[in-house]
């Protein structure tokens, strides 16, 4: 009985499932590349419809919306420095 056969099948599985799921990830990853790639395409189109001088103020306002947009941070606190944990560690809740 050979036993190193099982165990060879069970890597080539185990990796072959490991490269579907990168694969599958880089897929995903492209597509929403694509899909905000095409979103700021057509506003930037758009705002051109609106006169000559609207393409002057598109990467004023994109540069305004990204660094205005509001991060949650539910799931990550900071602790203030007390007697008890005197670095004042961040930990997640």
């Amino acid at each position: 009985m050979n036993l190193s056969r099982p165990a060879i099948r069970f890597e080539v599985n185990r990796s072959s499932a490991a490269m579907s799921l990168r694969l599958w990830l880089r897929v995903f990853l492209l597509w929403i590349l694509v899909w905000a790639a095409s979103d700021l395409f057509f506003v930037w189109y758009w705002t051109g419809r609106l006169g000559p001088g609207a393409h002057e103020y598109f990467g004023r306002w994109f540069l305004a919306w990204l660094f205005t947009q509001k991060l949650r941070s539910t799931s990550f606190r900071c602790r203030m420095e007390t007697a008890a944990t005197p670095s004042g560690a961040c930990t997640p809740s």
